[in-house]
Protein backbone atom coordinates (compact mmCIF):
# COMPACT_ATOMS: atom_id res chain seq x y z
CA UNK A 1 0.00 0.00 0.00
CA UNK A 2 2.76 2.35 1.00
CA UNK A 3 4.59 1.85 -2.16
CA UNK A 4 1.37 2.55 -4.22
CA UNK A 5 0.55 5.42 -2.74
CA UNK A 6 3.91 6.94 -2.89
CA UNK A 7 3.70 6.44 -6.71
CA UNK A 8 0.78 8.40 -6.70
CA UNK A 9 1.65 11.15 -4.32
CA UNK A 10 3.39 13.62 -6.94
CA UNK A 11 0.65 13.64 -9.26
CA UNK A 12 -1.89 13.82 -6.32
CA UNK A 13 0.20 17.28 -5.74
CA UNK A 14 -0.26 18.75 -8.75
CA UNK A 15 -4.08 18.21 -9.71
CA UNK A 16 -5.02 19.17 -6.24
CA UNK A 17 -4.00 22.74 -6.99
CA UNK A 18 -2.03 25.25 -4.76
CA UNK A 19 -4.66 25.97 -2.29
CA UNK A 20 -5.08 22.73 -1.07
CA UNK A 21 -1.93 21.33 1.63
CA UNK A 22 -1.46 17.54 0.87
CA UNK A 23 0.09 15.76 3.97
CA UNK A 24 0.99 12.28 3.34
CA UNK A 25 2.47 9.73 6.31
CA UNK A 26 3.23 5.92 5.56
CA UNK A 27 3.90 4.16 8.50
CA UNK A 28 2.53 0.33 6.90
CA UNK A 29 6.01 -0.27 4.95
CA UNK A 30 6.01 -4.00 5.25
CA UNK A 31 2.48 -4.77 4.88
CA UNK A 32 1.15 -6.41 1.33
CA UNK A 33 -2.24 -6.47 0.58
CA UNK A 34 -4.14 -9.43 -2.06
CA UNK A 35 -5.32 -6.34 -4.00
CA UNK A 36 -4.53 -5.03 -7.43
CA UNK A 37 -2.33 -1.98 -7.43
CA UNK A 38 -4.87 -0.49 -10.18
CA UNK A 39 -7.77 -0.83 -7.75
CA UNK A 40 -5.58 0.68 -4.92
CA UNK A 41 -4.87 3.45 -7.13
CA UNK A 42 -8.42 3.66 -8.30
CA UNK A 43 -9.89 3.83 -4.30
CA UNK A 44 -7.03 6.27 -2.95
CA UNK A 45 -8.23 8.58 -6.08
CA UNK A 46 -11.47 8.85 -5.77
CA UNK A 47 -11.31 9.81 -2.02
CA UNK A 48 -8.53 12.43 -2.92
CA UNK A 49 -11.54 13.23 -5.64
CA UNK A 50 -14.05 13.43 -2.84
CA UNK A 51 -11.97 15.19 -0.74
CA UNK A 52 -10.65 18.24 -3.15
CA UNK A 53 -14.29 19.24 -4.36
CA UNK A 54 -15.44 19.39 -0.29
CA UNK A 55 -13.27 22.16 -0.21
CA UNK A 56 -13.98 24.90 -3.12
CA UNK A 57 -12.08 27.77 -0.83
CA UNK A 58 -9.04 25.45 -0.17
CA UNK A 59 -8.13 23.33 3.07
CA UNK A 60 -6.06 20.08 3.87
CA UNK A 61 -5.80 17.05 2.95
CA UNK A 62 -4.56 14.29 4.72
CA UNK A 63 -3.37 10.50 3.76
CA UNK A 64 -2.52 7.98 6.63
CA UNK A 65 -1.35 4.45 6.52
CA UNK A 66 -0.72 2.42 9.37
CA UNK A 67 -0.49 -1.34 10.97
CA UNK A 68 -3.14 -2.61 12.92
CA UNK A 69 -4.57 -5.52 14.59
CA UNK A 70 -8.20 -5.40 14.92
CA UNK A 71 -10.28 -7.46 17.71
CA UNK A 72 -13.19 -6.01 17.50
CA UNK A 73 -14.62 -4.28 14.48
CA UNK A 74 -15.50 -0.54 15.28
CA UNK A 75 -18.96 0.28 15.58
CA UNK A 76 -19.06 2.39 12.78
CA UNK A 77 -17.25 -0.16 10.54
CA UNK A 78 -19.37 -0.98 7.35
CA UNK A 79 -18.15 -4.47 5.76
CA UNK A 80 -16.26 -7.36 6.90
CA UNK A 81 -13.83 -7.17 9.78
CA UNK A 82 -12.52 -10.36 11.30
CA UNK A 83 -10.01 -10.54 14.18
CA UNK A 84 -6.57 -10.12 12.43
CA UNK A 85 -3.59 -7.79 11.12
CA UNK A 86 -5.17 -4.88 8.84
CA UNK A 87 -3.76 -2.04 7.03
CA UNK A 88 -5.86 1.40 7.96
CA UNK A 89 -5.75 3.73 5.43
CA UNK A 90 -6.88 7.38 6.73
CA UNK A 91 -8.15 10.04 4.01
CA UNK A 92 -9.42 13.01 5.28
CA UNK A 93 -10.61 17.02 4.57
CA UNK A 94 -11.11 20.07 6.08
CA UNK A 95 -14.26 20.31 4.12
CA UNK A 96 -17.57 21.40 4.03
CA UNK A 97 -18.62 17.93 5.68
CA UNK A 98 -21.52 16.06 5.75
CA UNK A 99 -24.94 15.75 7.70
CA UNK A 100 -26.50 12.43 9.29
CA UNK A 101 -28.76 12.35 5.98
CA UNK A 102 -26.37 12.56 3.26
CA UNK A 103 -23.85 10.07 5.21
CA UNK A 104 -26.72 7.37 5.06
CA UNK A 105 -26.73 7.66 1.42
CA UNK A 106 -23.21 8.57 0.13
CA UNK A 107 -22.02 4.42 -1.01
CA UNK A 108 -25.44 3.87 -2.90
CA UNK A 109 -24.65 4.11 -6.77
CA UNK A 110 -25.59 7.20 -8.31
CA UNK A 111 -26.40 9.14 -5.43
CA UNK A 112 -24.59 12.43 -5.66
CA UNK A 113 -24.66 16.16 -3.53
CA UNK A 114 -23.87 18.11 -6.93
CA UNK A 115 -26.41 20.13 -8.98
CA UNK A 116 -27.13 19.29 -12.61
CA UNK A 117 -23.86 19.65 -14.72
CA UNK A 118 -21.75 20.02 -11.90
CA UNK A 119 -20.01 16.33 -12.54
CA UNK A 120 -19.96 13.45 -9.92
CA UNK A 121 -16.18 12.74 -9.03
CA UNK A 122 -15.39 9.05 -9.60
CA UNK A 123 -17.92 7.62 -7.49
CA UNK A 124 -17.89 6.75 -3.43
CA UNK A 125 -19.82 3.26 -4.46
CA UNK A 126 -16.45 2.23 -6.30
CA UNK A 127 -14.50 2.95 -3.34
CA UNK A 128 -16.78 0.79 -1.14
CA UNK A 129 -16.98 -1.96 -3.73
CA UNK A 130 -13.38 -2.34 -3.47
CA UNK A 131 -13.29 -2.38 0.12
CA UNK A 132 -15.65 -4.92 0.27
CA UNK A 133 -14.54 -7.39 -2.08
CA UNK A 134 -11.52 -7.43 -0.56
CA UNK A 135 -12.98 -8.63 2.44
CA UNK A 136 -12.60 -5.19 4.44
CA UNK A 137 -13.95 -2.39 5.82
CA UNK A 138 -14.62 1.30 6.23
CA UNK A 139 -16.04 4.15 8.49
CA UNK A 140 -17.10 7.40 7.67
CA UNK A 141 -16.80 10.43 9.84
CA UNK A 142 -18.48 13.81 8.83
CA UNK A 143 -19.86 16.61 10.91
CA UNK A 144 -21.12 19.64 8.62
CA UNK A 145 -18.61 22.24 8.32
CA UNK A 146 -16.03 19.83 10.24
CA UNK A 147 -14.51 17.90 7.22
CA UNK A 148 -14.90 14.25 6.56
CA UNK A 149 -12.69 10.97 7.21
CA UNK A 150 -12.66 7.55 5.81
CA UNK A 151 -11.08 5.23 7.55
CA UNK A 152 -10.41 1.91 5.41
CA UNK A 153 -8.93 -1.33 7.18
CA UNK A 154 -7.97 -4.08 4.35
CA UNK A 155 -6.70 -7.34 5.49
CA UNK A 156 -2.69 -7.65 5.55
CA UNK A 157 0.30 -10.11 5.47
CA UNK A 158 4.02 -9.09 5.72
CA UNK A 159 6.59 -9.50 3.48
CA UNK A 160 7.47 -13.04 2.18
CA UNK A 161 4.57 -13.67 2.15
CA UNK A 162 2.89 -12.37 -0.66
CA UNK A 163 2.19 -13.93 -3.85
CA UNK A 164 4.94 -12.95 -6.83
CA UNK A 165 2.82 -14.27 -9.97
CA UNK A 166 0.98 -11.55 -11.55
CA UNK A 167 -2.88 -12.24 -11.47
CA UNK A 168 -5.50 -12.79 -13.68
CA UNK A 169 -7.15 -9.18 -13.18
CA UNK A 170 -3.36 -7.88 -13.72
CA UNK A 171 -3.19 -10.19 -17.41
CA UNK A 172 -6.73 -9.15 -18.04
CA UNK A 173 -5.69 -5.24 -17.59
CA UNK A 174 -2.82 -5.57 -19.52
CA UNK A 175 -4.70 -6.80 -22.63
CA UNK A 176 -7.00 -3.96 -22.78
CA UNK A 177 -4.17 -1.86 -23.19
CA UNK A 178 -2.74 -0.13 -26.45
CA UNK A 179 -0.30 2.22 -27.83
CA UNK A 180 -2.97 4.44 -29.98
CA UNK A 181 -3.09 8.20 -28.77
CA UNK A 182 -6.25 9.09 -27.14
CA UNK A 183 -7.73 12.75 -26.94
CA UNK A 184 -9.34 13.44 -23.41
CA UNK A 185 -11.43 16.18 -22.82
CA UNK A 186 -12.90 16.53 -19.23
CA UNK A 187 -13.19 20.14 -17.23
CA UNK A 188 -12.59 18.81 -13.66
CA UNK A 189 -9.02 18.33 -13.12
CA UNK A 190 -8.66 15.78 -10.70
CA UNK A 191 -11.28 13.10 -12.92
CA UNK A 192 -9.37 14.02 -16.20
CA UNK A 193 -5.87 13.44 -14.28
CA UNK A 194 -7.51 10.19 -13.39
CA UNK A 195 -8.16 8.70 -16.52
CA UNK A 196 -4.98 10.05 -18.04
CA UNK A 197 -3.32 7.95 -15.08
CA UNK A 198 -4.95 4.63 -16.02
CA UNK A 199 -5.07 5.11 -20.11
CA UNK A 200 -1.33 5.90 -20.00
CA UNK A 201 -0.78 3.01 -17.51
CA UNK A 202 -2.19 0.81 -19.75
CA UNK A 203 -0.14 1.82 -22.68
CA UNK A 204 -2.00 4.72 -24.35
CA UNK A 205 -0.59 8.17 -25.12
CA UNK A 206 -3.04 10.68 -23.69
CA UNK A 207 -3.47 14.54 -24.85
CA UNK A 208 -5.90 16.07 -22.22
CA UNK A 209 -8.07 18.83 -22.55
CA UNK A 210 -9.94 21.13 -20.05
CA UNK A 211 -12.16 22.66 -22.31
CA UNK A 212 -13.95 22.16 -26.20
CA UNK A 213 -11.63 25.78 -27.13
CA UNK A 214 -8.48 23.68 -26.01
CA UNK A 215 -9.89 20.01 -27.31
CA UNK A 216 -10.01 21.40 -31.09
CA UNK A 217 -6.45 23.54 -30.45
CA UNK A 218 -5.70 19.57 -29.93
CA UNK A 219 -7.17 18.15 -32.60
CA UNK A 220 -5.42 20.59 -35.16
CA UNK A 221 -2.28 20.11 -33.86
CA UNK A 222 -2.27 16.34 -33.54
CA UNK A 223 -4.31 15.81 -36.66
CA UNK A 224 -2.59 12.66 -37.78
CA UNK A 225 -2.22 11.08 -34.31
CA UNK A 226 -5.36 10.99 -31.93
CA UNK A 227 -7.56 7.81 -33.06
CA UNK A 228 -9.50 8.18 -30.07
CA UNK A 229 -11.84 10.99 -28.64
CA UNK A 230 -12.70 10.67 -25.02
CA UNK A 231 -15.33 13.44 -24.05
CA UNK A 232 -17.40 14.44 -21.22
CA UNK A 233 -20.96 15.07 -22.47
CA UNK A 234 -21.75 17.68 -20.53
CA UNK A 235 -19.48 20.62 -19.76
CA UNK A 236 -19.97 23.84 -17.69
CA UNK A 237 -20.20 26.76 -20.13
CA UNK A 238 -18.68 26.84 -23.49
CA UNK A 239 -19.14 23.80 -25.93
CA UNK A 240 -20.93 19.85 -25.27
CA UNK A 241 -19.40 16.98 -25.74
CA UNK A 242 -21.59 16.69 -28.71
CA UNK A 243 -20.49 19.88 -30.36
CA UNK A 244 -16.60 19.03 -29.90
CA UNK A 245 -17.15 15.83 -31.24
CA UNK A 246 -18.98 17.30 -34.16
CA UNK A 247 -16.47 19.88 -35.12
CA UNK A 248 -13.43 17.38 -34.08
CA UNK A 249 -14.77 15.03 -36.83
CA UNK A 250 -13.38 17.49 -39.25
CA UNK A 251 -10.51 17.67 -37.91
CA UNK A 252 -9.40 13.76 -37.02
CA UNK A 253 -12.29 12.40 -39.56
CA UNK A 254 -10.93 8.67 -39.17
CA UNK A 255 -11.10 8.59 -34.85
CA UNK A 256 -13.48 6.56 -32.84
CA UNK A 257 -15.74 8.51 -30.13
CA UNK A 258 -16.84 7.67 -26.55
CA UNK A 259 -18.78 10.06 -24.47
CA UNK A 260 -18.32 10.05 -21.24
CA UNK A 261 -21.80 11.11 -18.89
CA UNK A 262 -23.19 11.29 -15.72
CA UNK A 263 -26.66 10.74 -16.56
CA UNK A 264 -28.47 7.96 -17.90
CA UNK A 265 -28.77 7.26 -21.47
CA UNK A 266 -32.71 7.38 -21.17
CA UNK A 267 -32.24 10.65 -19.81
CA UNK A 268 -29.80 12.10 -22.50
CA UNK A 269 -32.00 10.55 -25.54
CA UNK A 270 -35.31 12.08 -24.64
CA UNK A 271 -33.02 15.75 -24.30
CA UNK A 272 -31.85 14.99 -28.21
CA UNK A 273 -28.15 15.00 -26.41
CA UNK A 274 -27.52 11.04 -27.31
CA UNK A 275 -29.31 8.61 -30.22
CA UNK A 276 -31.53 5.73 -29.45
CA UNK A 277 -29.75 2.72 -29.15
CA UNK A 278 -26.08 3.84 -28.45
CA UNK A 279 -24.15 1.18 -26.14
CA UNK A 280 -23.34 3.13 -22.25
CA UNK A 281 -22.03 2.59 -19.18
CA UNK A 282 -22.65 5.16 -16.61
CA UNK A 283 -20.86 6.56 -13.69
CA UNK A 284 -19.43 5.57 -11.65
CA UNK A 285 -16.82 3.44 -13.94
CA UNK A 286 -14.06 1.36 -12.89
CA UNK A 287 -10.41 1.41 -14.34
CA UNK A 288 -11.09 -1.83 -16.01
CA UNK A 289 -14.75 -0.56 -17.84
CA UNK A 290 -12.75 2.34 -19.08
CA UNK A 291 -10.08 0.16 -20.77
CA UNK A 292 -12.62 -2.28 -21.87
CA UNK A 293 -15.06 0.94 -23.72
CA UNK A 294 -11.69 2.33 -25.13
CA UNK A 295 -10.55 -1.25 -26.54
CA UNK A 296 -13.96 -1.73 -27.93
CA UNK A 297 -14.09 1.46 -29.87
CA UNK A 298 -10.88 1.59 -30.94
CA UNK A 299 -11.06 -2.13 -32.44
CA UNK A 300 -14.46 -1.45 -33.43
CA UNK A 301 -14.05 2.03 -35.59
CA UNK A 302 -18.06 2.52 -35.36
CA UNK A 303 -19.00 5.83 -36.84
CA UNK A 304 -22.27 5.68 -34.29
CA UNK A 305 -20.60 7.25 -30.77
CA UNK A 306 -20.07 4.77 -27.38
CA UNK A 307 -21.06 6.79 -24.23
CA UNK A 308 -18.95 5.81 -21.58
CA UNK A 309 -21.04 7.28 -18.26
Amino acid sequence: LDTVISGMEGMLRRLIGEDIEFRVTLGAPEAYLTCEPGQIEQLLMNLVVNARQAMPRGGLITVQTSEVEIKKAPARAIGSLLPGSYVRLLVSDTGCGMDEETQLHVFEPFFTTRGAGEGTGLGLPTVFGIVTQHKGAIELHSEPNKGTSFVIHLPSQHAGHHGAQPSAAATEAKALGGSETVLVVEDEPLVRGAVQHYLEKAGYRVLAAGSGAEALRLCREHSQEIQLLLTDMVLPGGMTGPEIAREARVLIPGAALVYMSAYPPERLVQRGLLAPGVESLEKPFTQEGLLTRVRHALTSQSPKATELA
